[in-house]
């Protein structure tokens, strides 16, 4: 709508700014004048109420020129209700406004090693509490295999403004989108002697017709998947460099876990934690306090790595409330955010992306097929279309933090069958061709041009093993001694570090992986809650802990003790066969 021409003056921020304080430096030179005046003597008042009602409204007109973002804490159980009030850089309000017009280089970085998560929020509706139902928390299952069930649909809610199918996502996706591309010649350029290795997506088996007649083969698991159902996993534990004590801890940690779900699903971020304790990055106090799906997402990976699915297993039903949560809180574009911040929400659609998937693979549930696909197609928009990266917003340069979750859904994705082009893979191959440094290139920072970190050195190195670029490569061996030289113990604790280091050491396997695994052992298992209400658990006192809280340390120390089983070695089928226990 075009402004009158005297309005359209006053509506420049630049007009209004100079008018208050014009009308402030008025005020500052006419009190005094008005004081030695008769009528400053005969009417204070008067003089009183007019200079008071004045400068009041300069002050209020004033203060609309600060950007500042108010949020709420979250009522009720867990939450204070009080209110945050924090002044913003024209650099993050170019971020929150998703303009263009700030280098990225000026917007605020994390000053730790690992950082924490992004993209744009979108929000979610709040979900419908389950209330007519009531969780059951399971004694920690034994080691055995799974016992019969019968399987269960999971209901998806609708989630956004334009309602998805609440029970079905069976219409077709654009083809074309997920059509495989053969793998480029110019890899061997960007990789230099390591090879990308295309793996074929693997065919999947729908779930028997009967199911109580064989309820230990309902569906056929992907191949990297096995050892997650199988009959002996103590043995694979043990020849993996497990014990019966890790096996402990992983079972009392998804008991502790299921005891604190919601009753909508949901692992409620803020009321465990996040956002709220010690060691957040001072720029960014509060980030993961909505970060639901993200720690739903690494709760339900826990589960799902010991071989805890919606249709079988005595944890059936908390996969089955975590899953429909997901579901629920997917925005129309696939985006699974939900109501995270700016910093949190693209991890978070990551995380809950792999957990979508890896249910999917696991189960070939039909329910979960769309839900995946449009995560698939929000991970596949976001990438920068030149650095290959993925970061805080759809489009940005990237960083080596968010690119090991998009990798992992993606690469999840495929091997559940999906189609997923090969294009996005060599991109990522791009991204950590210009974060990676050393001798070999085998070392990584998080972003271009900045230092040199042991958690995205692991990180990196678990992106290479997931783009296929695996084997006792000098690229691997110079990451593999980084790692060496800053084992669990040797610094502050770190789940988020150690979680990819230990994805990556097992995969070399060898002396560097014995080496790591006793270490990560005597931290995590000393460090694990033994009594209490926290019986199970992790504290959050860790790095990045107080932005992700409880849930967050949880879930990521357990998967690190379920690394024995939770993939097959991916470094050659010599060495998958010789740690393969029949």
């Amino acid at each position: 709508m075009a402004y009158p021409p005297l309005i359209a003056v006053f509506a420049w921020p630049q007009v209004v700014c100079g008018v208050i304080w014009s009308g402030l430096a008025i005020l500052t030179v006419a009190l005094p004048l008005v004081l030695r005046s008769r009528w400053g003597s005969a009417e204070p008042l008067r003089r009183c109420i007019v200079l008071s009602v004045w400068a009041h409204v300069l002050l209020a007109a004033m203060a609309t020129t600060v950007p500042v973002v108010r949020s709420l804490g979250p009522p009720g159980p867990g939450g204070d209700g009080t209110m945050r009030v924090t002044m913003l850089s024209d650099a993050e309000m170019a971020l929150l406004e998703g303009t263009d017009e700030v280098p990225v280089e000026n917007l605020v970085e994390p000053i730790a090693e690992t950082p924490p998560p992004d993209v744009q929020p979108v929000e979610a509706p709040p979900v419908e509490p389950i209330v007519s139902e009531t969780v059951e928390v399971p004694e920690p299952p034994a080691a055995e295999p799974p016992s019969e069930a019968s399987p269960e649909q999971i209901a998806a809610a609708p989630s956004d403004v334009t309602p998805a199918p609440p029970t079905t996502f069976s219409e077709p996706i654009a083809e074309s989108i997920f059509v495989p591309v053969q793998t480029p010649e110019e890899a061997a350029a960007i990789f230099g002697d390591d090879k990308l290795v295309e793996v074929a997506p693997p065919q999947i088996q729908q779930p028997d017709s009967n199911p109580s007649a064989n309820p230990t083969t309902q569906s056929a698991l992907p191949q990297e998947y096995q050892w997650r159902r199988s009959g002996d996993k103590q043995a694979i534990v043990s020849a993996g460099g497990g014990s019966a004590d890790t096996e402990a801890a992983v079972q009392a940690s998804l008991a502790w876990l299921a005891k604190v779900q919601t009753r909508d699903g949901r692992w409620d971020a803020d009321q465990h934690g996040a956002g709220h304790g010690p060691g957040q990055d001072a720029t960014r106090v509060g980030a993961g306090i909505e970060a639901d799906t993200g720690v739903t997402g690494l709760a339900l990976l826990a589960f799902l790595a010991s071989g805890h699915t919606h249709q079988e297993g005595p944890y059936r039903e908390v996969v089955r409330r975590g899953l429909r949560f997901l579901m629920s809180s997917q925005a129309e574009n696939g985006n699974l955010s939900g109501k995270a911040d700016v910093f949190a929400s693209m991890y978070c659609h990551g995380m809950a992306g792999v957990a979508l998937a890896e249910a999917y693979g696991m189960t070939a549930d039909e329910e979960l097929r769309r839900p995946v696909e449009r995560a698939v197609m929000y991970t596949l928009a976001a990438q920068h279309p030149s650095t290959g990266g993925w970061r805080y917003r759809p489009g940005d340069l990237g960083d080596t933090s968010q690119l090991g979750w998009q990798l992992m859904l993606l690469r999840s994705a495929r091997i559940a069958g999906l189609r997923v082009p090969n294009d996005p893979f060599v991109g990522a191959g791009v991204f950590l061709k210009h974060v990676s440094s050393g001798q070999h290139g085998g070392l990584a920072s998080y972003r271009f041009s900045e230092p040199v970190s042991s958690p995205m050195t692991a990180e990196a190195l678990a992106c290479r093993q997931f783009l296929g670029l695996v084997g006792e490569t000098p690229v691997a061996a110079e990451a593999a001694e980084r790692l060496m030289n800053d084992l669990p113990g040797k610094s502050a604790d770190n789940y988020y570090y150690w979680y990819y280091g230990t994805l990556a050491m097992h995969q070399l396997g060898g002396h560097s992986w014995e080496t790591w695994n006793r270490a990560l052992q005597t931290r995590l298992l000393a460090g694990q809650t033994t009594s209490g209400p926290f019986a199970g658990s992790w504290s959050p006192d860790a790095v990045w802990g107080g932005h992700g809280g409880r849930i967050y340390s949880t879930a990521l120390a357990t998967l690190s003790l379920e690394v024995y089983y939770r993939y097959l070695p991916m470094v050659d089928e010599t060495a998958a066969k010789s740690r393969r226990v029949k």
